[in-house]
């Protein structure tokens, strides 16, 4: 993810709708569920990628959403959320405790609009 723009498409492709859920998670919380991990490590701050803040796919740490908790740590996990039905949406981040439904992939999204488009054609 690396301007607004990517950042409004990536919420698009993460929306969720759980907060009806509560049989399908563990602790009855389906919101909780409803982060997805992006990929990114750290503090939050912007860099070509240091040991303190990197994204896993290697891919230069040039954008930075605005997390609703402020500044992370060297071990942060970043997420996102968009589901309305739980009234969240935005960034943050947590630590290896913090367990999320999902992960965003982005050669695995490019890969499926490939596959999208060739259906559509």
């Amino acid at each position: 993810m690396h301007s607004e723009i990517s950042k409004f498409e990536q919420n698009d492709q993460i929306l969720s709708n759980v907060a009806n859920e509560t049989d399908k998670v563990p602790n009855g919380d389906p919101c909780n569920y409803s982060w997805v991990w992006i990929g990114y490590v750290g503090t939050g701050e912007l860099g070509n990628g240091t040991r303190d803040s990197y994204w896993t796919d290697e891919s230069p740490v040039d954008y930075i959403g605005i997390p609703e908790r402020g500044p992370g740590n060297a071990s942060s996990l970043w997420m996102m959320v968009n589901d309305p039905s739980c009234s969240m949406k935005g960034w943050s981040w947590g630590g290896a405790w913090d367990r999320t439904g999902r992960f965003v992939c982005k050669e695995e999204m490019e890969r499926r609009r490939e596959e999208l488009d060739e259906k559509a054609e």
